[in-house]
């Protein structure tokens, strides 16, 4: 042993006692590389114990053959023993080549997290009328009033609520006609989607019977408070179950109509998770489905529950695409369900 690899040697013994533990010297009897024929240094590495849980499993086979003398650390098997340190020969070609490694491992992994795999293709053709019709949420007429977004408003909330049982609960349009325009600070027949959630938000809904639709409006009517009572039963105990949430897939903005590629995707995405859909337009709908048809404006066709006509109907893709506004659909999260997205 040259007197530069034995000061080494006793360098690294003298580190070892004076932090109170032993060192191991695991060194072999030759100090040259047989991968890169070059001379090594003996260097005072850790020994850790069990199994490490940052190990790359493709680290064992690939070291052994592409840098066999590198060592950061040490195993120690799975019994902890005194020895903390160990004294290896280490070849600087070998470091090299493993930092190399790692240096191209980081950067596929950022590439791989910056460039996630495409999602799975959706479904051609979906259809939510047999599981509205499962719950008791058939189509509803709104009659001559202009309450298309309330009524479809109230069908989101209706499936959202009643998505995890077997049977839904008919909710009132009336009262959330009233709770929507407490929200905008004045009576209206008929209002926005954002001012119809905040009225749920704040008042709740009751149940149908409980505050009936009138064929014409009234501005002076408000729920009784058997009504107000109940609502807010129904809204607290559906967030008992756990949050409720309004996923907006286009906010409202004034004057502004058409969905991009994107929020395109997106709705028929939440269609196809078995989700309605709320699309705001000069008349309103609720999206219960969509089938592609090349042979349609825009490749395809929506199924839509309109309560204009009291009917499940159709519109285009080209319709969605250019003439929806505010588009939201609601979730209503169970309790052991995490989800921070709103």
């Amino acid at each position: 042993m040259t007197p530069m690899r034995f000061s080494v040697t006793c360098l690294c013994l003298l580190a070892s006692l004076l932090a109170g533990c032993t060192t191991q010297d695991r060194r072999g009897p030759c100090d040259v590389c047989a991968l890169h024929h070059t001379r090594m240094i003996a260097k005072s590495v850790p020994i850790r114990y069990g199994l490490p849980a940052d190990f790359p499993p493709e680290l064992s086979d690939l070291g052994r053959r592409e840098f066999p003398n590198s060592h950061k650390w040490v195993m120690g098997g799975c019994m902890v023993d005194r020895e903390q340190t160990a004294i290896l020969w280490c070849c600087p070609e070998c470091e090299r080549a493993e930092q190399a490694w790692s240096k191209a491992r980081e950067q596929a992994e950022r590439q791989r997290l910056a460039d996630p795999p495409p999602p799975p293709p959706l479904p051609a053709a979906v259809d939510l009328r047999p599981r509205l019709l499962a719950l008791g949420l058939p189509p509803r007429p709104q009659g001559a009033r202009g309450t298309c977004s309330i009524f479809t408003t109230c069908e989101a909330i209706e499936f959202a609520l009643g998505s995890h049982a077997e049977h839904a609960t008919r909710l009132s349009p009336e009262f959330l006609n009233w709770a929507a325009g407490q929200a905008a600070g004045r009576p209206s027949d008929g209002n926005f989607f954002h001012n119809a959630l905040n009225g749920f938000e704040r008042y709740g809904i009751c149940r149908a019977e409980s505050m009936p639709y009138s064929p014409r409006f009234d501005a002076a009517a408000a729920p009784s408070e058997r009504a107000m009572s109940e609502a807010m039963r129904i809204r607290d105990s559906a967030r008992a179950g756990g949050p409720i949430l309004i996923h907006w897939i286009v906010p409202w903005q004034s004057a502004h109509f058409g969905v991009n590629d994107e929020q395109f995707a997106e709705i028929r995405r939440v269609l196809a998770s078995g989700s309605p859909v709320a699309a705001g337009s000069g008349h309103s709908r609720l999206l219960v489905g969509y089938r592609d048809d090349p042979s349609q404006p825009g490749g395809g066709r929506f199924i839509t529950e309109d309560s204009a006509l009291n009917r499940f109907d159709e519109v285009t893709y080209e319709f969605v695409r250019g003439q929806v506004a505010d588009v939201f659909w609601i979730e209503a999260v169970e309790a052991s369900t995490t989800r921070t997205d709103r």
